[in-house]
């Protein structure tokens, strides 16, 4: 006899599953449990349950980011870009930020400030002052400043308060007769001229004394006069009875 037998057939393909993951710092794959942390390619062959391979790749990118560390020095203050924030003191500073690939970038500052200087200084003199900062003569009171770059990089200022005062000339004009003491040096004049002291201020600056002195000289007359009984002298009004 002929014997006819049915069979149905089932074929189960092979596949291969690939994966494109990117990821930071490290990925575990779920398909064999194993943490990478470089970017590579990985394959996993894992029978299913028919007993065909099923082959897995995986295309990995790992990013690692290298924390980036900044050292500045800066004079006051300082406005970091990274987050805006202005330090007025020197210190070691952190930034977190998350990258275009949602990984944590951290940056690091590490800060010093030197601060800028200001001395003032008082000054007072007669006439005028080179001031040695700069070479600069003044005549007149007043604050002046001078700008320099220290050794720290930051700005030395000086601001100087000047004040000037000046030596003076007095003229003194006088006419007497015979001799004149001057109170100024105590001396006694019988002449006519100009002559000249020096004394200071209460500021200490110099006093050009000036004196133009005219010394006119008396004179004696002398009457001779003769009279009968009495005389009434008309210099001064008086009646005199008696020769002298």
């Amino acid at each position: 006899c002929t014997l006819i037998e049915n069979y149905t057939v089932t074929i189960h393909p092979e596949n291969t599953v690939t994966q494109v993951i990117n990821e930071c710092g490290s990925y575990t794959w779920p398909v064999n449990g194993t943490t990478y942390t470089v970017s590579g390619t990985y394959t996993e062959i894992i029978q299913d349950q028919f007993g065909c391979d099923q082959t897995y790749v995986l295309n990995l990118t790992i990013t690692t980011n290298t924390p980036i560390v900044e050292t500045i020095t800066a004079c006051d203050t300082y406005t970091w870009p990274i987050n805006g924030t202005t330090y007025t003191s020197s210190g070691v500073y952190n930034h977190s930020v998350v990258d275009i690939n949602d990984c944590i970038q951290l940056y690091t500052l590490n800060l010093t400030i030197n601060f800028s200087t200001t001395t003032t200084i008082n000054e007072t003199h007669c006439d005028n002052y080179i001031w040695p900062l700069n070479g600069m003569t003044y005549t007149s009171s007043g604050t002046h400043s001078h700008t320099v770059v220290g050794t720290n990089g930051c700005d030395e200022t000086t601001i100087l308060n000047l004040t000037i005062n000046n030596s003076q000339v007095i003229n003194e004009t006088v006419s007497e007769c015979d001799t004149y003491t001057w109170p100024v040096n105590g001396q006694t004049y019988t002449t006519s001229g100009t002559y000249f002291a020096t004394g200071t201020t209460p500021e200490g600056c110099l006093i050009e004394y000036v004196l133009n002195l005219t010394i006119n000289m008396r004179s004696t007359i002398v009457e001779d006069v003769f009279s009968c009984t009495k005389y009434t002298w008309a210099v001064n009004g008086t009646v005199y009875n008696q020769s002298g």
